[in-house]
């Protein structure tokens, strides 16, 4: 039997990297890789293009530890730290047997967290009824931008957000973002693997991401849209932007500026305070929604160049409650405080709001239609 070009390069490559344990992780990458790599290797010439992982990337049919794979090959070929996308098997390989390093991937990592978030995704839109706030979390992909609205929204409404989704009978989906109903196919594995887990309440937050990713992707010149809606939204953007765009309402910004700049006077300071305490009592007296985000933190336990959603303002304390999408906990090293930071969990933490305006760039608030307000 002839063998073809892929199949002999493959078969090199297989040879050539058997210092590979296939019972570790980057051993098991490896041959879930080896097993898919020609079914995505659309034209036959034993290299994939970023085109070619873009299509797997929509393929219903690419599962489990296929799928999972083929997400870990997306974000290494979309990776800043890559210069080039590694495109052959040979290539794919070499990074796969490389130890982590801080500079390099953690192959195993990628493909084990892929494989778990498939497994454990639970396939009906709301396994659970409505959706919660503290199952939601960040995947690998830079959109905590699109998220940070999102929980500003669970946490004032669940209802609502249950609203802005409708299963249909033939499958697809439809998302209403703003005033517009996105329709969407249903994510597939590899999507599932490269966006944001929900402990297996439903497809929501996959189904919303990918929604708002099409929905972005609309909004672009023809020629300077992406391949795919996660791309759409892999890469970062303004939270309050995205606040007012899956809202339908416009937003209010509040920098936060005066709390960094060394000439501002202690009255400058206390009256901006005070302005913001106000802002803060009557967007949730009205329930409104809320979004904050960092530059360059010096606090423990903050994230540099991160959205996130606000939660909630107490008046008697003084202390203003975020919500970060990772949905992780931290817990200081030492007493609680601006040196060692402030205990989170699933993601809230509740922090001073002379110390928040210090650590946060600024906020955006939802500015509701008059026959809203109040309600």
């Amino acid at each position: 039997m002839k063998l073809s070009r892929l199949t002999l390069a493959l078969c090199f490559c297989i040879a050539a990297t058997s210092r590979i344990d296939a019972s570790d992780g980057p051993g098991e990458f490896f041959s879930a890789l080896t097993a898919s790599l020609p079914s995505w290797d659309s034209d036959h010439d034993g290299t994939l293009a970023m085109s070619e992982i873009d299509q797997a990337l929509s393929d219903p049919r690419i599962k489990g530890d296929s799928a999972a794979a083929l997400a870990v090959v997306k974000r290494l070929a979309r990776s800043k730290t890559w210069s080039a996308i590694p495109r052959s098997l040979d290539e794919l390989s070499k990074v796969a047997s490389v130890a982590k390093t801080k500079e390099g991937p953690d192959i195993a990592k990628m493909f084990s967290d892929g494989v778990k978030r498939i497994a454990n995704t639970k396939r009906e839109l709301f396994a659970e009824g409505a959706p919660r706030l503290t199952a939601l979390c960040q995947g690998d992909m830079g959109n905590c931008f699109s998220l940070a609205p999102l929980g500003s929204m669970l946490s004032r409404d669940p209802e609502q957000v249950r609203r802005m989704f409708l299963q249909n009978d033939d499958g697809t989906y439809e998302v209403t973002i703003g005033l517009k109903p996105i329709r969407i196919a249903a994510p597939t594995d590899a999507e599932i693997a490269l966006s944001s887990s929900n402990e297996s309440t439903g497809l929501w937050s996959n189904v919303y991401e990918k929604a708002v990713g099409v929905a972005r992707n609309e909004l672009r010149d023809e020629k300077d849209r992406v391949s795919t809606p996660l791309d759409a939204i892999a890469r970062g953007g303004s939270a309050g932007t995205m606040l007012a765009f899956i809202t339908g309402h416009p937003m209010e910004r509040f920098t936060l500026k005066w709390a960094k700049e060394t000439n501002s006077t202690g009255e400058e300071t206390a009256a901006k305070l005070i302005e913001l305490r106000k802002k803060l009592v009557a967007a949730f007296a009205e329930h409104r929604c809320v979004t904050t985000g960092t530059l360059k933190p010096t606090m423990p336990g903050l994230r540099g160049g991160h959205a996130y959603g606000v939660i909630g303002y107490n008046a008697s304390t003084d202390e203003i409650r975020v919500w970060d999408p990772h949905g992780d906990s931290f817990q200081p090293k030492g007493e609680t405080g601006p040196e060692a930071g402030f205990p989170r969990k699933d993601g809230i933490c509740d922090l001073p709001l002379p110390l928040f305006t210090q650590q946060f760039a600024g906020l955006a608030f939802e500015l509701l239609p008059n026959a809203e307000a109040g309600r």
